[in-house]
């Protein structure tokens, strides 16, 4: 910004070629103006010029005016004050418009005057006012959907958050102040080297992940969030960054978990239901079928056949009722005899479904937890069932491996599922869902004609979440 000092002919040229306005005051009076205060104040030049101080001030909003009358005057009696400040001023129009002003003391044409270089700032006000709107929208929008928001500068290793983001990880520091120490420092200590894989990948790979991790507020609760994370490549004035959001959806897996605890109570209660009830009942006509059978055999009679063929449906139905009964009841000791489980269900499905099915992993996994091998067992019998059904698979495999503290289900099968990988489907979902509960992840991968499902899980102090 040029500021006139002592200024001649020649100067007073070329403050009158300024974009920006120009105004003098001295001994009362307006005493020189150029064409730039038109432009930021809306009135004519030959008007300002010829207006005294008082009425110059009179322009100014009356919440700005005695603040700039008494800087005017400060000013003039020689004391030194900031030379930038910003003050509102009321046009012809009766509009509000903002200033920006440069003030200082100068020598103009040897008398002591006021110099003020004005710059019509109101657009840039009213963006202000309107970023700060937007901003407190978005704040809200972030507390009620309980989302927090982030960016990294990866080349400057600088990280900005929001307010929320900072309350989600309970840092107890406004955003400004928060670190990434600080955000890791609250990441469950069985989670951070997850978080710091997928944060490798998305730097690496320059694409975005999804996953999920817990989070251990300061009083020592858990909270369950699922993050986003997208590489943004640099540009023209911004550096690579990595911007991501963090939802809290401990609510949704607390209630995911009650659905789920009422979806196996029910399915208890059927089993129970079919094996006491029509279980017996069925079998009570098997017994009495048979019976018919060899009175009808004793007599040879002509209606042997269809007395026969009677009680191999009966059994038939005995053993169907058996098996839908043994599905909906959990086993009992099955962390020690998950293989052995999954040979038979292996074999119960291909029986059903006509598909070639069978166990090929070893036979001495153990999972050492009772829960977790029984959401293995059903998350096997829905992929398993899926392969079939809807993927078109002409084999199944199934394997376990359980050493270590990780262990991983697979269920391979030649066929090409629907969903191409999404988790769309509400099987789907119950399968990442049951994954979740032990702690462990699910990840369907597409190799050639096939699909694999893997289900990762420790296989030791499971903790159901």
């Amino acid at each position: 910004m040029v500021i006139v000092r002592r200024v001649n002919s020649d100067a007073e040229v070329i403050a009158s070629a300024l974009p920006d306005g120009v105004i003098v005051l001295q001994g009362g009076r307006v005493v020189f103006v150029n064409d730039g205060m038109e432009r930021a104040t809306g009135l004519r030049a030959e008007v300002l010029g010829n207006m005294s101080v008082d009425q110059v001030m009179a322009l100014i909003h009356p919440a700005d005016r005695d603040t700039c009358i008494d800087r005017h005057a400060r000013r003039m009696r020689g004391e030194e004050l900031p030379e930038r400040y910003e003050l509102r001023m009321v046009d012809a129009q009766g509009e509000t418009r903002w200033l920006q002003i440069h003030g200082r003391r100068i020598l103009f044409r040897g008398q002591p005057s006021g110099l003020g270089i004005v710059r019509d700032i109101t657009r840039e006000k009213r963006n202000e006012v309107e970023q700060r709107r937007v901003r407190a929208m978005l704040e809200q929008a972030e507390t009620i959907a309980r989302l927090g928001s982030w960016e990294y500068d990866i080349t400057g290793d600088r990280l900005l958050v929001s307010r929320q983001t900072c309350e989600l990880f309970d840092l107890g520091v406004p955003p400004e102040q928060a670190t990434q120490a600080m955000i890791f420092a609250r990441i469950h200590p069985e989670d951070v080297e997850r978080v710091v894989r997928y944060g490798d990948a998305c730097m690496a790979q320059r694409k975005g992940f999804e996953y999920e991790f817990r989070i251990v507020a300061r009083d020592g609760s858990t909270r369950e969030v699922t993050a986003t994370t997208q590489f943004l490549p640099a540009t023209e004035d911004q550096p690579d960054r990595l911007i991501g959001g963090t939802l809290d959806i401990t609510d949704r897996r607390r209630l995911e978990r009650e659905v789920l605890q009422i979806a196996e109570r029910e399915k208890l209660r059927l089993g129970q239901e079919l094996h006491d009830t029509l279980g017996q009942q069925l079998a009570g006509m098997a017994f009495l079928t048979n019976a018919l059978k060899r009175k009808l055999s004793d007599e040879a009679s002509p209606s042997e056949p269809d007395a026969l063929q009677l009680a191999e449906l009966s059994q038939q139905a005995v053993t169907s009722c058996r098996r839908l009964a043994r599905g909906f009841v959990p086993l009992e000791r099955l962390s020690e005899s998950l293989c052995h489980e999954l040979h038979g269900l292996c074999a119960e499905l291909e029986g059903v479904h006509g598909v070639p099915c069978e166990y090929t992993g070893e036979e001495d996994q153990h999972v050492h937890d009772n829960v977790a091998a029984m959401h293995l067992y059903y998350v096997a019998a829905e992929a398993i069932t899926n392969a079939m059904r809807h993927a078109n698979a002409s084999q199944v495999q199934v394997s376990l491996v359980a050493n270590g503290d990780w262990g991983q289900l697979s269920i391979h099968d030649d066929g090409r599922w629907q969903s191409e990988g999404k988790s769309t489907g509400v099987g789907l979902r119950i399968m990442h869902h049951r994954a979740h509960i032990i702690g462990g992840k699910l990840e369907i991968e597409h190799e050639g004609q096939g699909t694999r499902v893997l289900c990762r899980f420790p296989t030791r102090g499971v903790v159901t979440r």
